[in-house]
């Protein structure tokens, strides 16, 4: 369990091919194309490039982090992160995260958007291991920019489930 929060937390540990995937329901507000490029696409790059200051710039400072069995402001979990990057790259591994959304609600300010990523940790000898999060995250936008204030991330979910998703 510590392994999956670890490696959940917050979909991050290496690199190897991040990509952000939105599926997007109708009516979602223009504003989901500005939170996919400077949030989640830039979480995937900084997953891919293990780049913990990348990921942490996608937070707002008072940002908390909710997983089954704990909550945690987000500037205490990106070191853990950071660290478990840092281990990771050591092992010779890699790691991607995609996302996918089933609602996407928002406006000029603020967002909240349900769905699930899939991250993969990739071993020194290419083996890929996936890890399917169920998600909410809470959105709002500071100074032009889009930000965390709150990611709730569930219980891991079936390979099934990630691929229902599908766009």
């Amino acid at each position: 369990m510590q392994l999956l929060t670890a490696l959940a937390v917050i979909s991050l540990t290496l690199p190897a091919a991040a990509t952000a995937q939105s599926s997007a329901p109708a009516g979602a507000a223009s504003s989901s194309a500005a939170i996919d490029q400077q949030v989640w696409s830039a979480i995937s790059a900084s997953v891919v490039d293990q780049d913990i200051d990348a990921m942490a710039a996608t937070y707002h400072p008072d940002a908390v982090v909710v997983t089954p069995g704990a909550t945690v402001p987000a500037r205490t979990q990106l070191p853990r992160w950071g660290k478990d990057m840092e281990t990771a790259k050591a092992r010779g591994e890699t790691a991607t995260v995609e996302f996918r959304f089933t609602t996407r609600l928002d406006n000029a300010e603020t967002a909240f958007e349900t769905g699930m990523f899939k991250y993969s940790v990739i071993d020194s000898a290419g083996k890929a291991t996936s890890y399917h999060i169920p998600m909410e995250a809470l959105l709002v936008r500071v100074n032009g920019r889009w930000v965390v204030v709150m990611e709730h991330q569930f219980a891991a979910a079936t390979p099934q489930e990630w691929e229902a998703l599908k766009p």
